[in-house]
């Protein structure tokens, strides 16, 4: 693994590593770690990444139509990994889930399906 990537497994605190100076190496085994979850996807991920010099730094700033544009189709990869990547930035008020995953729904792609919008209308 990278100087700087961590493991999603609960056990490196958050902010335990600069993810702004991550390398695009770092990005990759950060991928790495998604392989429960994204599957065979993480070589194609991986080699995105490595032709768009995607480092820490762009990793933070990475929004949902960026991340389509760079030919991340799947709609829940792209969710996932917005999850993880807020759960990366600095300050993060997300908190820690099952199997270290973000605990929110908030990413900011997908409209709410939740019916609490409208009921404040009421």
């Amino acid at each position: 693994m990278g100087k700087g990537a961590m493991d999603f497994d609960g056990s490196v605190p958050r902010g335990s590593a600069n993810v702004e100076n991550w390398t695009v190496a770092d990005v990759m085994d950060f991928l790495e770690t998604c392989r429960s979850k994204l599957g065979n996807k993480v070589e194609q991920y991986k080699q995105v990444v490595a032709e768009n010099d995607v480092d820490g730094e762009v990793l933070l700033d990475m929004t949902d139509e960026q991340l389509q544009r760079l030919g991340i189709g799947s709609f829940g990869h792209r969710v996932f990994l917005l999850k993880r990547i807020q759960f990366l930035r600095p300050g993060s008020s997300m908190q820690v889930g099952y199997g270290g995953a973000p605990s929110t729904s908030s990413y900011g792609g997908a409209p709410s399906t939740s019916s609490s919008a409208n009921s404040s209308n009421a």
